[in-house]
């Protein structure tokens, strides 16, 4: 099952084309974002998506995805309200590329919605960037689904079974034989990355809802306060390419003139 199978009247994706570009919704997607169990992340927002949402890494058929836990009954507090609207301050990229999707292959494609909306036609201007941001999108899964492989071939992230499908660090009570571990990756561009991705994922489960026997942290909040150390250096973002949306919904852009985020 693929992550965007949640979404109401969704039936697949299909690979993406000139014309599938010429013309898509205005945020089709957004009403129904609650649905979605999980969601893929890029490697620039990973810090960001630690700060509000448990990351993780699931199977998915093209190999192992970073994603975003986006399901309330996981977390500690809820990410949608009742009438669906999200409730967290940074929505990750994914949602707001919607109907536009990455595999972790970086393959690209646009789904297929039953829902009758309208789509206005693009400029030439609008492809561009939508383009770019596809590109940049599967560059940075691509990236982050070699460093989760790193880590799951490494022993770094096991099966958890009350998250079908997922895989998470090994529980603390195996925190030296996890230190053991890392310390024998190579030193390579991508091991950094798996270990900054693991530190993330380690920080972002403060986030989740403890699981039955578990206390109310996962570890006492020292040690979590500590995890912000190596995420504030943050210098495995430097030289990855970050998707910047700061001009998708200015204030001063025309109604139907921008690309949509969802």
């Amino acid at each position: 099952m693929i992550w965007y199978d949640d979404l109401p009247l969704i039936d697949g994706a299909e690979p993406l084309t000139e014309s599938l570009l010429a013309r898509w919704p205005d945020r089709g997607c957004e009403d129904r974002l609650r649905h979605l169990r999980v969601c893929p992340v890029v490697t620039a927002e990973l810090y960001q998506l630690a700060r509000h949402l448990a990351v993780t890494v699931i199977d998915q058929p093209a190999g192992p995805m970073v994603a975003a836990m986006l399901r309330s009954e996981e977390l500690r507090r809820p990410v949608f309200a009742e009438d669906g609207s999200y409730l967290r301050s940074y929505m990750p990229t994914a949602c707001r590329l919607l109907p536009f999707v990455t595999g972790p292959d970086g393959a690209q494609g646009r789904l297929r919605d039953a829902a009758d909306l309208p789509e206005p036609e693009r400029t030439e201007a609008q492809r561009d960037q939508l383009r770019g941001l596809l590109r940049g999108q599967g560059a940075a899964m691509l990236s982050l689904s070699a460093a989760a492989g790193v880590l799951i071939a490494a022993g770094l992230l096991v099966r958890v079974p009350q998250f079908a499908g997922h895989w998470r660090p090994l529980p603390q009570a195996e925190a030296a034989e996890s230190h053991a571990r890392a310390a024998a990756l190579g030193g390579t561009a991508q091991d950094f990355l798996a270990l900054r991705l693991l530190a993330v994922i380690e920080f972002s489960s403060l986030h989740l809802r403890p699981l039955p026997g578990q206390s109310a942290l996962p570890e006492p909040t020292t040690d979590l306060r500590q995890r912000l150390d190596p995420l504030n250096a943050r210098p495995f973002l430097i030289h990855e390419e970050a998707l910047d949306f700061s001009a998708l919904r200015g204030p001063v852009a025309p109604e139907g003139d921008h690309i949509s985020g969802g």
